[in-house]
Formats: C-alpha cells, sequence, structure tokens
C-alpha cells in the first residue's frame, strides 16, 4: 500500500500540466519510432538485448542411451 504522503504526491504530478505534457511527447516519439522502424532493425535490436540479458545455462550432460537401434 502506499502512504499518504505517496498518495499526495501522485495527485500533484497527476495535476502538473507539465507531466502531462512529457508523457504525451514521449508518446508521440514512440508512435514516430514505430512508424520509421523496419523489421530487420527490429531484429537487430532483439539480437543484440538477446546477447546483452543471456543467461549463461550451466552445462548439463548428455544422455546416455544403453539401447539405441536406428
Amino acid at each position: 500500500m502506499l502512504s499518504d504522503e505517496e498518495k499526495r504526491e501522485l495527485k500533484t504530478l497527476a495535476s502538473s500540466a507539465a507531466l502531462r505534457e512529457d508523457c504525451e511527447m514521449l508518446r508521440r516519439a514512440s508512435r514516430e519510432a514505430a512508424r520509421t522502424c523496419s523489421v530487420d532493425d527490429y531484429l537487430a535490436f532483439l539480437k543484440m538485448l538477446n546477447r546483452m540479458l543471456r543467461v549463461k545455462r550451466p552445462a548439463r550432460p548428455l544422455p546416455v542411451y544403453a539401447n539405441v537401434r536406428l
């Protein structure tokens, strides 16, 4: 839950015209970027993000099959 002070701060921010203008500017900028972004750019971004956030998993031993038929 939020404290009374945090609730007052959120109400003050909600009534701020400057904050609304800033949020609208960010919204417009993101829409513009979405229109100009190509599929290749998006895939390159996803590849880079995958490399940055990849978690190295410990190597698992391969299973040993006693009876394998081809």
